[in-house]
């Protein structure tokens, strides 16, 4: 045998170097495309990934991959085993897929130690357009280094076959994300609990730490929940009926190093009993 050279690595990979990259959620009637429901994932990492193990979520129902090598800037197709045959040419993978709701589902992306790698919570209002809404079109995403943005960052496949499964997506261009998070709404959904709506996903660690909450009048949170761009916070007593409650928290950071602090407030009002409220 002559001097030979042979590269190896191990396997270190970042949450987000595989991002869901388009979704097929409503097939039908199909424009060009089979008449297949499919997930798109695409690896932005400068290196291959092999994806052996890793996990899909699809709402509550969880599908194994097999081992299979997603190249640097590729693409893989994941189709169910009964559609095996509808992408043939392609980088897919056929494995036991849950059906994905036309409306609105959570898919989810974890790796072989069920670390989070990428998730979306989808919703067909995403197409922003009513009559793609009605089937035949994929959803897409915009700029996928912008992978912790909804709403703003997907809409509608633009080329006539209604899918890019496999190339660059139709509605490929850059849409960077500059605004620091913010808070959309405070809600308090129980007399000892209240529920944070932020502008984006977040997943900034200092979200699940209780001192980094400071609230007024001496509320301090029993438990917190927080999960995409959505935090539920208990306290230990119960909210005083009229008082305006004031939030702070500090550095907040999102996925791509907006760097904020909030200040917010939210109240607790009066509980409705049968009579304060009548037809006029």
């Amino acid at each position: 045998m002559n001097d030979t050279l042979i590269d190896f690595f191990i396997q270190k990979h970042n949450r987000f170097d595989v991002v869901i990259n388009e979704l097929m959620i409503d097939p039908e009637p199909s424009v060009q495309l089979p008449n297949v429901e499919y997930i798109e994932l695409y690896n932005r990492a400068e290196y291959p990934l092999n994806i052996t193990g890793w996990k899909l979520l699809i709402d509550d129902s969880e599908s194994l991959l097999d081992s299979i090598v997603i190249p640097e800037n590729s693409y893989l197709i994941l189709i169910d085993e009964d559609d095996s045959l509808a992408f043939e040419g392609f980088n897919t993978q056929t494995l036991s897929l849950a059906s994905l709701n036309n409306t609105e589902a959570y898919v989810g992306l974890f790796d072989a130690n069920d670390k989070l790698v990428h998730e979306v919570y989808y919703h067909k209002q995403w197409h922003q357009n009513l009559n793609k809404e009605n089937g035949g079109w994929s959803l897409e995403m915009m700029d996928a280094n912008n992978f912790c943005s909804g709403k703003s960052n997907w809409k509608s496949c633009e080329n006539n076959l209604g899918g890019s499964p496999g190339y660059e997506n139709s509605i490929q261009q850059e849409n960077p994300d500059t605004v620091a998070p913010f808070i959309n709404e405070v809600l308090v959904v129980a007399d000892d609990e209240i529920q944070i709506s932020w502008s984006e996903n977040l997943y900034d660690s200092t979200l699940y730490f209780f001192n980094s909450y400071v609230f007024s009048n001496e509320l301090n949170p029993r438990s917190i929940n927080h999960f995409m761009n959505e935090a539920h916070i208990k306290f230990f007593n119960d909210l005083e009926e009229g008082y305006i409650y004031e939030i702070q928290l500090d550095a907040i950071e999102d996925c791509q190093g907006n760097l904020t602090s909030i200040d917010s407030e939210f109240i607790q009002g009066l509980w409705p009993e049968e009579g304060m409220i009548y037809i006029n």
